[in-house]
């Protein structure tokens, strides 16, 4: 277990699972309507109006990268190396159930006045050709550690699709169900700083892999 110190920035602290604290996102099926928000080195940010109306949003994150599915797929499950490129990640455990499905425990360490955050997700592979979707789906009513408080629930999902030799499209959407507290002049700058830091991160040790 890696604990970060709690006197890093604001802006460290916020990785992908935790954009549930702050977006409502309910579940869409058409690709349509996304706007780009920021985009930098290759990694786009995009939002779109919540179908519930109100100014309710949902995200999305897209990325190219040169590199083996299976090697992405470990830095998304082993408890290891997730904790390489997602900031703020306190530590996770994770619970094998197959090849396909595991259940991750994860905690967030925030600054002050944000509390510490604790969420269960679990993870469901599946594998359609040359494309891989990992739908996401938080467990509630588990057991909350000491310290922490439960993150609010989300459901979204992963998408690799394979292209040309070893490239891979990377599509990353996430849906909370429930609205942030946050206003966006806050919130939005130090969203899109971490993931573009962090997503830089995890295609830096995906294509620095060995290859097999």
């Amino acid at each position: 277990m890696k604990v970060f110190e709690h006197n890093r920035s604001l802006a460290y602290y916020f990785a992908p699972s935790i954009l549930c604290f702050f977006c409502l996102i309910p579940w869409q099926s058409e690709d349509t309507d996304w706007s780009l928000a920021k985009s930098r080195n290759g990694i786009s940010i995009y939002y779109r109006p919540s179908p519930k109306g109100g100014t309710l949003r949902e995200m999305k994150i897209e990325m190219d990268i040169s590199g083996s599915r299976n090697t992405f797929i470990n830095y998304l499950r082993d408890e290891d190396l997730v904790t390489k490129w997602m900031q703020g990640l306190d530590y996770q455990q994770v619970s094998i159930i197959n090849d396909n499905h595991w259940v991750a425990n994860q905690a967030y360490t925030f600054p002050w006045p944000i509390a510490n955050k604790f969420i269960v997700i679990d993870y469901l592979q599946k594998d359609l050709g040359p494309m891989t979707i990992i739908e996401l789906k938080s467990l509630t009513d588990r057991e909350i550690p000491s310290g922490y408080e439960e993150m609010d629930p989300y459901n979204g999902h992963w998408k690799l699709q394979a292209s040309h030799g070893d490239k891979l499209s990377i599509s990353y959407e996430i849906h909370p169900l429930k609205a942030s507290p946050y206003p966006r002049w806050i919130q939005d700058p130090i969203i899109q700083r971490n993931f573009l830091n962090s997503f830089e991160k995890l295609r830096d040790f995906v294509e620095s892999a060995p290859k097999k």
